[in-house]
Parts: C-alpha cells; structure tokens; sequence
C-alpha cells in the first residue's frame, strides 16, 4: 500500500486505522519518502509531500471493524466529505 499526505503524521495514523480496524495486516516496517512533489488537488502542486509505503498481507477476516476506522479518521479523500461534518 502506498499512502502520499501532507506530513507524515497524518499518513501514519491513516494506515494505523486501516491496521486497527482489520483492514490491513502490516507484513513489514513503514518506509518513508520525504519532499516528494506531488498534487493531492489537482490545482495545487506541492514539494514537500511524504510518500509512505507498506507491504501488506492479507487480512484473514473479511470483516472490518468500520466503526474503529471512523473513530480514528482525521482525513478525507474527497472533498465532499468535509459537508458531512457539523457545522462549529
């Protein structure tokens, strides 16, 4: 699996969930590639992006614990989602 974000916080925690609620079974250590030039909008490219990468095997239940992956979800993969939040 390979994750481009912002900073490495944020990816790290992306693919913790993913682990946490069964999603993914991490087989080995997360590597990371820093200052990575990448757009994650299409109107705004940026150099200092982090790629991390993580090989995975496969989960051996199907069922995923989608309540852990919400609980922990401070990203969003597409803008629309951000409507769903309550309005502060």
């Amino acid at each position: 699996m390979a994750v481009l974000a912002a900073n490495e916080s944020i990816g790290r925690r992306y693919i913790g969930s993913r682990i946490a609620a069964g999603i993914e079974v991490q087989a080995d250590p997360i590597r990371v590639r820093r200052g990575v030039s990448a757009s994650l909008i299409p109107w705004k490219r940026s150099q200092n992006m982090v790629m991390l990468r993580l090989d995975c095997d496969q989960p051996t239940n199907c069922h995923f614990d989608w309540d852990v992956y919400e609980s922990m979800r401070t990203w969003w993969t597409l803008l629309a989602g951000l409507s769903r939040l309550p309005r502060g």
